[in-house]
């Protein structure tokens, strides 16, 4: 109840009395008074002090001076014993008596004003919860089963939560059952109430001592171990019931214990698949090709001990130097942690040996791959493959449903940086992007594309721009583009040639050969000639001799520039940078 005092300047209010009307006065554990000067309840300011066990008549004393401006407002509040109400149907109220303000007594009208607030039980307020219906795989840790819901309250600490595993269809397929205490509904492994509960049936006790929150919610969250060989039988489900909740004391029980749902449990194996992470064609003489990748859920069954492949589906296992697997717990590849040693020159069942436990919070993936041989193909066509045959957990071997998924990898052969041709010519266009150069006069490599010679200019590196026809001096750029069909991304021939008159024989300083696959950074405009990149080129780089004529613009449309390669392996070049660069092949 508020007793209502308006604004006066009579002095301060030092006694207010009052009356509990409540059924059962034993129902109400403390009083007390808040003062505000606004309709709108706060605790900020108490006036006198509490109040506990309250009888049919009690007081409150203190100093609280009036406001000559502002209706002033006293509120009785009560705290509810955690155990009431004694009796159901009972409930609370309150009524004022008397207040003295400067020394004076009034009594206020009505004093016990029209309403009453029916007391509910505690446990009335438990709820329970079914977090999850989702099927769950055997060998699982921390499945969510149910959950057990206490509102906040100011009754003490949480000594006890009952469960019962009631709805489990076999209990042998759980190991271990453990709770874990929030006070939001995101679940977390943070806090655990009481300890573990090994081969759990039936009734489950957890005790502990956590306080319970008097602002939020307090969670408890029964969890469940699954047996790494469960299901005893297909289709079994595991389930619990929350029976009760020990506060302050007190024993609470949630009117509905046995939330609708269950948790189906699927095998293991269920969950081991096989995945074709690429079919683009891949390159002679690069390492590490994913090939294809075994899956195994999340799981807390021991230690993986052996995956088994096979290079079933590849055409020519000799086109193949090297084989290895990875491991990773998302479906980026990355080599940062290897599982077993290479195995050189693979063909059929290759076996991987290791020790490496799985995660139990995220899938486990495994990823064979392949060192190709430069010179692969053997045959114009060949393809890599693989298939997944197993994964050795605990001790015991999981194969997947499907063990070589759909797809394979073509192998194309290298395009060599030093078999351009000796007789190759070019024809000088108008423009460089309208009438590029176009290599002629050479047999193409098996499965090579034909190139095309453009022009790449443009103010680069702090070079010149790029500048046709009658510049005194300039620097040129051209590019031998692959296309990217048949490579997956375009390879590139750098020559430079400077020339110092408009019409004059240059030499190209280098010419390098860019493979896909390149380390990012060297593909651009702006920095493929930079000698940097030539530490990331895998095929050998060549000083090649060009004889270019340049003539004016005016000509250039009636005219045909003869442009003559010759491959030169200059040693010296090669030994003045070979500290940067990294020849395979």
């Amino acid at each position: 109840m508020r007793l209502d005092v308006p604004p006066m300047n009579c002095g301060s209010v030092t006694q207010i009395d009052f009356t509990n009307v409540s059924t059962d006065v034993t129902d109400i554990a403390k009083a007390r008074v808040y003062y505000t000067t606004s309709t709108t309840f706060a605790t900020t300011t108490q006036f006198g002090t509490d109040v506990v066990s309250p009888g049919a008549n009690f007081s409150v004393s203190g100093t609280q001076a009036t406001s000559n401006s502002l209706t002033n407002y006293f509120w009785l509040v009560y705290d509810v014993n955690c155990a009431a109400p004694t009796v159901a149907g009972n409930v609370a109220d309150g009524g004022a008596l008397s207040i003295v303000i400067g020394g004076i007594g009034y009594t206020p009208t009505p004093g016990n004003p029209t309403g009453t607030r029916a007391i509910t039980s505690l446990s009335s307020s438990l709820a329970t919860n079914q977090p999850s219906t989702t099927s769950i795989q055997a060998g699982s840790s921390n499945v969510q089963v149910v959950r057990l819901d206490l509102p906040a309250t100011g009754c003490g600490t949480i000594t006890q939560v009952d469960f019962n595993t009631t709805g489990t269809s076999n209990v042998a397929d759980i190991t271990k059952a453990r709770v874990y205490y929030t006070t939001t509904t995101t679940f977390a492994t943070t806090t655990q109430f009481g300890a573990d509960i090994n081969n759990p049936s039936g009734a489950l006790t957890f005790t502990g001592s956590q306080a319970a929150s008097t602002s939020t919610s307090n969670y408890f969250w029964l969890v469940y171990d699954l047996n790494c060989a469960g299901p005893a039988t297909a289709g079994n489900v595991v389930d619990a019931s929350a029976t009760s909740v020990t506060l302050g004391g007190n024993v609470f029980t949630p009117t509905t214990s046995n939330p609708t749902g269950t948790r189906t449990i699927t095998a293991l194996s269920a969950g081991v698949s096989t995945t074709q992470t690429s079919t683009a064609s891949v390159q002679a003489g690069t390492g590490n090709q994913q090939i294809v990748r075994i899956e195994i859920p999340a799981n807390s069954c021991g230690t993986i001990t052996q995956v088994d492949f096979s290079t079933t589906g590849t055409t020519d296992v000799t086109d193949v130097t090297k084989a290895r697997v990875y491991y990773t717990t998302s479906t980026t590849f990355a080599t940062t942690t290897q599982f077993g040693s290479d195995i050189s020159n693979p063909s059929g069942n290759l076996t991987f040996t290791g020790s490496l436990t799985p995660s139990a919070a995220s899938t486990n993936y495994f990823w064979l791959v392949y060192d190709i041989s430069c010179s692969a193909p053997s045959v114009a066509g060949n393809v890599v493959d693989g298939a997944a045959l197993s994964i050795t957990l605990g001790g015991t071997p999981y194969a997947p449903a499907t063990t070589n998924p759909t797809g394979t990898r073509t192998i194309v052969a290298q395009v060599a940086g030093d078999n351009i041709g000796l007789a190759a010519t070019a024809v000088l266009g108008s423009t460089p992007t309208n009438n590029p150069f176009v290599i002629t006069g050479r047999t193409l490599e098996t499965g090579e594309p034909s190139p095309i010679l453009n022009s790449q200019g443009g103010s680069q590196n702090g070079r010149s721009n790029y500048s046709w026809g009658t510049a005194a001096s300039s620097t040129y750029w051209y590019k031998l583009v692959v296309p990217t069909t048949g490579y997956g991304s375009s390879g590139n021939l750098i020559i430079r040639a400077t020339t110092t008159t408009a019409s004059s024989s240059v030499d190209a300083q280098v010419a390098v050969w860019e493979f896909p696959g390149m380390t990012s950074g060297c593909g651009t405009a702006a920095n493929l000639q930079e000698p940097n990149c030539y530490r990331q080129m895998m095929i050998r780089s060549l000083q090649v001799s060009v004889q270019m004529v340049l003539m004016p613009v005016s000509l250039i449309l009636q005219s045909a520039v003869a442009l003559h390669l010759v491959i030169l392996i200059i040693s010296r070049w090669m030994a003045s940078v070979q500290q940067h660069l990294m020849v395979t092949c």
